[in-house]
């Protein structure tokens, strides 16, 4: 009758030793699912900070760009003088003459300077555009390729005491900011994350 017990009390700690090892092994595999994806998390996590630093770091390189003075070189800048490009006018066609120069300087004046830096890349893009309010949706056109973007506008802030910030701008109504009579933006590609 003892030999009956004791082999009972056997049987039931060896069916709870089984039982134990079964869960250690769910655990195990559950521990190693749970490293896997906090791997992943933790690597993401780290493009996104590396990313932000790139931008930052972007950032400081075009305010340097864009603080730089002009060169004395640069065709844009220089204004032609008339004897350049037309025949001294006649006394009778000084006053035409006078009135086309004005035009000309209206419509130079008529032109916004749009620069923009692709993700990582910090030399900027440049063009001009027919108009000084440029709503972000003019922007895209002028802006094109494939893909999921988000668009920083530097603008005028002293709530963070830098005197500048980038905005982020998603309405496509909306007028971009001007920096010095110009536009520049920063635009990042959207990057899907997944787990």
């Amino acid at each position: 009758m003892r030999e009956d017990r004791f082999i009972t009390i056997l049987i039931e700690k060896l069916n709870n030793l089984k039982r134990d090892q079964e869960v250690r092994e769910n655990l195990e595999d559950s521990l190693r699912e749970f490293k896997s994806f906090q791997s992943k998390v933790l690597s993401k996590t780290r493009v996104y900070f590396s990313k932000k630093k790139q931008l930052q770091k972007k950032s400081t390189e075009v305010k340097g760009i864009l603080k730089k003075p002009k060169s004395k070189n640069n065709i844009v800048d220089q204004k032609i003088p008339p004897s350049a490009t037309q025949s001294v006018p006649r006394s009778s066609d000084s006053t035409r003459f006078k009135a086309t120069e004005k035009v000309v300087e209206e419509k130079k004046d008529d032109f916004t300077v749009v620069g923009y830096c692709i993700g990582s890349n910090p030399v900027p893009y440049s063009t001009k555009v027919r108009g000084k309010k440029i709503t972000l949706g003019h922007f895209k056109t002028l802006f094109n390729r494939k893909g999921d973007f988000r668009f920083f506008f530097k603008r005028y802030c002293n709530e963070f005491g830098t005197n500048v910030v980038f905005e982020e701008i998603t309405d496509e109504e909306e007028v971009l900011p001007l920096w010095d009579g110009k536009i520049f933006a920063l635009v990042e590609e959207i990057e899907e994350y997944r787990l």
